[in-house]
């Protein structure tokens, strides 16, 4: 059941557009929530945002990062287990132009570093694309990323490629490893104008790590690593059907949750609700609902998720105009402990 329920932005206005939250939740049981807001979405005035919930109490929304004159995408939040706090966004006026940004906090963001490339000098975006990193045992973390670029500048269509970026010195440095794709057999370029796979969502079980991805095919695509993610499966389809919106997964027991628009409207404007909980029993072979969050007209998109004990608390985008929190708490029959 929905145990909570919040808006995160008091007073939106209807020149207002957000998008895109983020969440983690801290040691001292904060939770710590970013998003990107401004006029539209990429608007010259977007920045990033973020709210703070503090022994149940949400506090008003404060600025996190904002560079003069462009715009803000996509912030993840990510807490390492040493207890560093990492700040990702994107900057730039499409994707194609993209930069990586990253801010550090040892105080679980009271303070903050200043803002620095994740990887200098690269163009369309390194480390996480929308969600959340994933630690490995080992320490190795990994962040899941892609890239949304023209094969060449006479090309009418984009080639979306997914990858993760793996980093074993703490988020010093990156390497970046590819989730391979049959490019050869996809539709979304009629409907969309690319093609491929985008932000993965990573868990790990038992030693495999599974990926996740948002598509341009009508269909969720599940990609797998069984060696710390030096090396992935080839993508292929799921059976959940997909909007080519944003998607998350967690991970509760040896159960997989996945947030989305299970939509197989391949349209080019595919709609966006309803929004949906769903899980799966078998690394993501079959899928069950569990809960509808959202299911009348509108916008309900781009969730976050995370799992906190046997709950999931998520956030997403509300019509643009604001940004909802809820902890959803799974009953014991939705959770599997063996």
């Amino acid at each position: 059941m929905v145990t909570s329920r919040h808006f995160l932005i008091p007073s939106p206005l209807a020149s207002y557009s957000c998008h895109a939250s983020t969440l983690v939740q801290l040691p001292s049981g904060d939770i710590l929530v970013a998003w990107f807001a401004g006029s539209e979405e990429g608007a010259a005035d977007t920045a990033i945002w973020g709210a703070r919930c503090v022994s149940g109490h949400w506090h008003d929304p404060v600025l996190l990062a904002d560079s003069s004159n462009l715009p803000h995408w996509n912030p993840v939040l990510f807490r390492s287990r040493s207890g560093t706090l990492f700040l990702f966004y994107k900057v730039g006026f499409d994707t194609r132009s993209w930069k990586t940004m990253v801010r550090v906090s040892n105080d679980d963001g009271v303070n903050w570093s200043i803002p620095k490339e994740l990887v200098a000098g690269n163009i369309g975006g390194r480390g996480p694309s929308k969600n959340k990193p994933l630690e490995l045992p080992d320490g190795t973390i990994l962040a899941p990323g892609s890239s949304e670029q023209f094969l060449s500048p006479q090309s009418r269509v984009q080639r979306w490629e997914a990858f993760v970026d793996r980093s074993q010195d703490a988020g010093a440095t990156w390497s970046l490893v590819s989730i391979p794709m049959n490019y050869d057999v996809l539709s979304g370029a009629e409907q969309f104008g690319a093609e491929g796979i985008i932000q993965p969502s990573l868990i790990y079980d038992s030693g495999e790590v599974i990926a996740f991805l948002r598509s341009t095919e009508g269909f969720v695509y599940r990609s797998r690593s069984i060696d710390a993610g030096r090396q992935w499966s080839l993508a292929k389809p799921l059976c959940v059907p997909h909007n080519n919106s944003g998607i998350d997964a967690a991970l509760i027991g040896r159960t997989i949750y996945l947030v989305l628009n299970p939509v197989s409207d391949t349209s080019g404007s595919p709609s966006r609700t309803p929004l949906c909980v769903m899980s799966s029993r078998d690394r993501g072979d079959t899928w069950q609902l569990v809960r509808t969050l959202e299911n009348t007209p509108g916008e309900y998109s781009y969730p976050a998720v995370i799992a906190v004990g046997s709950s999931l608390l998520l956030t997403y985008t509300w019509q643009r105009l604001n940004i909802v929190y809820c902890r959803l708490q799974i009953e014991d029959d939705e959770v599997d402990v063996f």
